[in-house]
């Protein structure tokens, strides 16, 4: 250390400067920032300075920063983006040891290996190094178990940063650790300082932010797998950051049901306090705790413990219970509305604005509300009680039914001259067809018709029954066809069984009772001299990945025959349009049936605005 008795500040200092020490419990490191800041102020710069630790034990990683400006510094903020970077203890040295380093950064480390080893392992920034644990040691600073490397280190910082040697004695004096004065005049004359090998920028997670400062990770980040070790150290240096988020169950409820919320009700209150929960979203409580394919239960966290939470039981038993009905909001200028059709979403749409205040109407083609509900559902998975129960609450809002009403465009035209708004939800339209030889051979027939009317009537069915399909509607036909008499049921679907849109539990519950997958398969013929008597199937190979992730299936030469005597199709159905009018614009940004404009209200009524299909 040279003999400098000045107070001028460095040519090669850049001021502002911040600089961070890392060091372990015991090692002094926060002394050592003071005596940093310390040296500083000696020269006439303002400085700040502190630890950043808790209740640590010995040996645990901590930090300590300091600032040097030649104006009062205001930041309180700790140092992310330092300057100058002490390393106390080599053992420090990780992925994470240069995190937002400045490019050009000055770096001091405390060790006793090859320099020049060390040195390339920082070739991008000015580098310098001590084995100042040696010096330390030599000198009798701190015990044999636990050598103090504070005082030593700062003499070798004080030449890696020409800081003038009055100025860092003044400082230690003033700390009253002038006996450590030696050593680190010993540190001054032993340290390697290296300059920059390579002139290429800095990692690109060290770079100076454009106008942000560095992220600091929160606590949760920080994780180990378990046996976990100590969780001290760099935790101690983390802010933690608190977030609400809304349950994944809730998050994953179609119909937008607070399942936290009422399931807690169930336990804290009671089903009534439940169920005031549930119907501000649900108007259907008995049917979906029932048929309801319960994606909240799949996004379940507790199938990661022990299972999941029988979300869908718990709302079928709310439900069944007795409770009030909830009361409609108050509305002085309620808005009139027809709603076509009464099946799911049209009693979901006229139940809301029936809470609403709204005034509603529900146009009904059949002579009862419901829908697919009513005919496309079998009776043991939805009696028809459960049905009317829920369907009754609904209608207690003061809504109008029409039912044995078939409106076409000319009636619709007309309505929009009735009411303020026309919601039109007659759900999908003609089923799909298979176009393969023979399909019009008797004994094929549409799964849906099959439903409908093995709900009205004893519709028995013999021998083998095969159901084209692999949706909810294939096996409920499968299931009934054992039901109906069927001597064997067999379900041919052109995927795998992991990639069938059916509910699991459904799937489960009909190969339980006898239903035969046949999987990677699809009909190209039917067989038969005005009955059927067979089905030819081809082989199904998976092909290239399509747009919903799932492979397109290409039919292979390869078929086989199999002898039936009834084929149930579930295939699906097309989307029905001619009940709109022909000049009707169609606006596909937020739904693929949403019509617009809608009827604007300060219009007079029977002023033609248009329609919306809410689906």
């Amino acid at each position: 250390m040279e003999n400098e008795t000045s107070n001028t500040i460095p040519d090669t200092l850049s001021l502002p400067l911040e600089i961070r020490v890392h060091g372990r419990g015991g090692q002094g490191g926060v002394t050592c920032a003071k005596l940093i800041a310390a040296t500083y102020a000696q020269i006439e710069l303002f400085v700040q300075t502190f630890g950043d630790y808790g209740a640590e034990r010995s040996g645990a990683p901590v930090r300590a920063f300091t600032r040097v400006d030649r104006e009062v510094i205001k930041n309180r903020n700790k140092v992310y983006r330092p300057d100058h970077l002490l390393i106390l203890d080599p053992s420090l040295l990780g992925p994470g040891i240069l995190e937002g380093v400045r490019a050009g950064a000055s770096i001091l480390i405390n060790s006793n290996e090859p320099p020049d080893l060390l040195q390339k392992q920082f070739p991008l920034y000015r580098f310098a190094v001590i084995d100042a644990t040696g010096i330390a040691r030599e000198h009798g600073i701190g015990t044999s178990a636990v050598v103090i490397i504070n005082t030593t280190i700062v003499g070798a910082y004080a030449t890696f940063m020409g800081l003038p040697a009055d100025a860092l004695e003044r400082s230690y004096t003033a700390f009253g650790l002038a006996g450590d004065l030696d050593a680190a005049r010993a540190a001054s004359e032993a340290v390697h300082i290296f300059e920059p090998v390579e002139k290429t920028s800095p990692p690109a997670h060290n770079k100076e932010p454009e106008s942000t400062p560095a992220t600091v990770l929160p606590m949760t980040e920080h994780h180990r797998d378990i046996p976990s070790s100590l969780m001290t150290g760099a935790w101690s240096s983390q802010t933690p950051c608190y977030q609400e988020y809304a349950a994944p169950c809730s998050v994953a409820c179609p119909a937008g049901n607070d399942v936290v919320g009422f399931i807690q009700a169930v336990k804290d209150n009671g089903p009534e306090a439940a169920a005031k929960i549930l119907l501000e979203t649900q108007p259907l409580p008995s049917v979906c705790g029932r048929v309801c394919p319960a994606p909240c239960m799949t996004a379940c966290n507790r199938i990661f413990l022990d299972g999941a939470v029988n979300i869908r039981s718990l709302e079928r038993w709310i439900a069944d219970q007795e409770y009030p009905q909830p009361l409609p909001k108050q509305d002085n200028d309620a808005k009139s509305f027809a709603v076509i059709g009464g099946g799911p979403a049209g009693l979901s749409c006229a139940y809301h604005l029936a809470i609403l205040g709204q005034k509603v109407s529900i146009y009904e083609k059949e002579d009862k509300l419901g829908g697919v509900l009513r005919s496309g559902i079998p009776i043991y998975r939805l009696p028809g009680e459960i049905l009317d129960r829920d369907i009754d609450r609904i209608l207690e809002l003061d809504i109008d039914t029409l039912c044995n009403s078939t409106l076409n465009q000319e009636n619709l035209i007309q309505l929009q001259q009735e009411y303020d708004g026309v919601i039109i939800c007659i759900g999908l339209g003609q089923p799909y067809a298979i176009h393969a030889a023979g399909e019009q051979l008797e004994g094929v027939q549409q799964g849906l018709d099959y439903l409908a009317a093995s709900k009205k009537q004893n519709v028995r069915l013999n021998g083998t029954v095969i159901v084209v399909g692999g949706g909810n509607t294939a096996m409920d036909c499968a299931r009934s066809a054992l039901r109906s008499g069927a001597s064997s049921v067999k379900l041919v679907y052109r995927r795998s069984r992991e990639e069938m849109p059916a509910i699991i539990e459904e799937i489960e519950d009909g190969c339980r009772e006898g239903v035969q997958l046949l999987t990677q398969r699809q009909p190209v013929a039917f067989v038969g001299d005005k009955h059927i008597s067979g089905i030819i199937l081809a082989e199904v190979e998976p092909g290239p990945q399509e747009k919903d992730g799932r492979r397109r299936p290409i039919v292979t030469d390869k078929t086989v025959e199999l002898s039936c005597n009834t084929v149930l199709l579930a295939l699906g159905q097309k989307n029905n349009l001619d009940i709109l009018p022909k000049n009707l614009t169609i606006n596909r940004s937020t739904s693929p049936y949403s019509f617009f404009p809608f009827p604007d209200y300060s219009a007079p009524r029977g002023s033609a605005q248009g329609y919306e299909q809410l689906s």
